[in-house]
């Protein structure tokens, strides 16, 4: 028709896409099972139903018991099993479970517009006028009327810059699918590869096919493009309009709660506490930082669980790596030391290199009461090194002196980090790819090598974000149960006591901040630092540990008799034996206490 606009469909196995980016799935089942292998690494079957014969006009049961049986006969599958290289047998998730999914795909409910003030009504007729309704279509029809998505499901051309260089079915590396609207709101950031922070440039990033009306809206006045925003606003969804999960107004949690500050807390204390914790929760974006390689978009992401200042899932494990001759057992750095797992736009992300034969995962611990341990004096912690074992119990724990032997570190799994405050740069740098003034800590760096100048987090929301650390409570015993004593006896009974110290000056961290060699190959091991053996790492402390699975430093363990089983061995052996041996109901009661933990 000659308006510039040639949007066009994709189709999977002669079915007409609709679900995905490039509308490069069918049907929600074909959705469902790319997401599942592609994002999961979980096989499926195709699902198979047969169309009921149901008359639309007369069926008896409602309308959604009719449309949810057409949506199950409409799957287009490929016709063989996916199947993956892994060790779990395939298909990795049940039918009946899969169906599950389906279902609550297909009834997840739409998010309903608020009601238009005159502002959004104006801005609903600008966005027609200028040319936005073209693609994404107020109402599109249905078996079941008219639905107000605002998209017309087909693949547009959006031009050079949009580009993502995949061609996915009939779709070229410039299109995409038209996203529906209704709760856009909810969405950012905003395109394909979320290079949009906002919906203001989101549209300006519109080009190709949708340069007409993106020019048409660069023209508008200040006060009609506010008026657009107001009305696609009001397309329905939560207000998520903020950085935060957490304000200035969310409530502090009482004394002796899971993520609640320490007692004693001066009213101006508590405010730095949760300008802190802002902090903490906060996405940072690009135009603030992030590095050009990045792991977290937040310290919450990898510290939540089971709240905020927590410990992170296996899906938040930093990745090492490194090249060992496997006949020699010498072991070299690369380049990099980590695989980072996202990059700033237009920055390619890091590849593992050809050599990396290595590989070994890092697994967010808890931080809550960690400026306990930053009150532990040397000398406790030197009263209980044993580097040469003398005393012949085999156990022969050392302290990690760093900063040109000046500190103790009694951070990270490998202790190289003396003090919070430089914990606290060291994750800023390595994790978000956020700089502060080198003048506060040398965990740091004076250039990044971003596009945002250094230093990009000022000192004072830098010292804010140390004092909230600084100040979680840890988790707290409450009073144990019969069974839980008797575990706590065995738990000295046999050797656990040793390094997991129930007291250290005063401190019931469980922990002697001391490295010890205990993990179990080391030629599968990835190094870290000169003088430190791949398979020594720092006690981790255990109070709150049945909040914290999975367990050791890799992630590897998913429970706590796993990781006694799996990660204690050289140093630990014995306590690891003696634990074996015991009966069954001795082993249930010595997981009964560090539960209660």
């Amino acid at each position: 028709d000659g308006d510039g606009i040639s949007g066009r469909v994709n189709f999977e196995q002669g079915e007409v896409g609709r679900f995905g980016y490039k509308s490069q799935a069918a049907t929600l089942e074909s959705f469902n099972r790319g997401a599942m292998i592609n994002q999961m690494g979980i096989t499926s079957d195709p699902l198979f139903y047969e169309l009921p014969e149901v008359e639309i006009e007369t069926h008896s049961t409602s309308w959604l018991d009719w449309l949810i049986q057409s949506a199950l006969a409409q799957v287009s599958a490929p016709n063989e099993p996916t199947v993956d290289d892994d060790e779990a047998p395939d298909p990795e998730i049940s039918n009946t479970d899969q169906e599950d999914i389906l279902v609550f795909s297909i009834y997840l409910g739409v998010p309903q517009p608020s009601e238009m003030d005159e502002t959004a009504l104006q801005g609903k007729e600008l966005f027609a006028e200028i040319g936005c309704a073209d693609c994404h279509l107020p109402t599109i029809d249905s078996t079941i009327g008219a639905i107000p998505a605002y998209s017309d499901l087909l693949l547009h051309d959006m031009g050079e810059e949009l580009s993502d260089g995949l061609n996915i079915g009939f779709a070229a590396a410039t299109e995409f699918r038209t996203q529906p609207l209704w709760g856009v709101k909810m969405h950012g950031p905003f395109l394909h590869d979320g290079r949009a922070d906002t919906l203001t440039e989101s549209i300006d990033l519109h080009g190709g096919e949708s340069e007409a009306a993106r020019d048409e809206w660069i023209d508008l006045s200040a006060s009609e493009q506010e008026s657009i925003l107001v009305f696609l606003k009001a397309l329905g969804g939560v207000d998520l309009e903020h950085n935060n999960f957490i304000t200035a107004d969310t409530p502090i949690p009482p004394e002796g709660a899971l993520g609640a500050p320490t007692a004693g807390l001066s009213i101006e204390e508590l405010e730095q506490w949760k300008r802190g914790r802002q902090l903490f929760d906060r996405d940072f974006e690009d135009e603030e930082g992030l590095g050009q390689r990045f792991n977290a978009d937040s310290c919450r992401a990898c510290h939540q669980d089971p709240v905020i200042g927590g410990a992170g899932g296996s899906d938040t494990n930093v990745l090492r790596y490194g090249f060992r001759d496997l006949e020699t057992g010498a072991y070299q750095n690369l380049d990099r030391a980590v695989l980072t797992r996202s990059a700033s736009q237009n920055i390619l992300p890091a590849e593992l290199e050809a050599e990396a034969n290595v590989i070994e995962a890092r697994n967010p611990p808890s931080i809550l009461g960690l400026g306990l341990l930053g009150q532990i004096s040397n000398q406790e912690i030197l009263a209980n090194e044993d580097p040469e074992d003398l005393d012949g119990d085999g156990i022969s724990g050392r302290v990690r002196w760093v900063g040109d032997g000046a500190q103790i570190g009694r951070y990270s799994w490998k202790a190289e980090v003396p003090i919070l405050a430089d914990f606290t740069a060291d994750a800023l740098l390595d994790e978000i790819g956020i700089t502060i003034h080198p003048s506060l800590s040398i965990f740091t760096s004076e250039d990044d090598g971003d596009q945002v100048s250094d230093p990009e987090l000022a000192d004072t929301p830098y010292l804010d974000l140390v004092f909230h650390v600084a100040n979680l409570m840890p988790p707290t015993q409450g009073t144990l149960s019969e069974e839980a004593l008797a575990g706590e006896s065995l738990f000295t009974e046999v050797g656990c006591a040793s390094c997991h110290l129930p007291d250290l000056g005063g401190v019931p961290a469980y922990t002697d901040l001391l490295l010890h060699d205990i993990a179990a190959d080391e030629m599968a091991s990835v190094e870290q630092d000169a003088g430190v053996l791949a398979t020594e790492y720092k006690t981790p402390p255990l109070w709150g540990v049945s909040l914290t699975a999975p367990y050791l430093h890799d992630g590897s363990a998913s429970s706590l008799e796993a990781s006694i089983l799996d990660g204690h061995f050289r140093e630990a052996s014995d306590s690891r034996e003696a634990f074996t041996a015991l009966s069954s109901e001795d082993r249930t009661r010595l997981l009964a206490f560090l539960a209660a933990l």
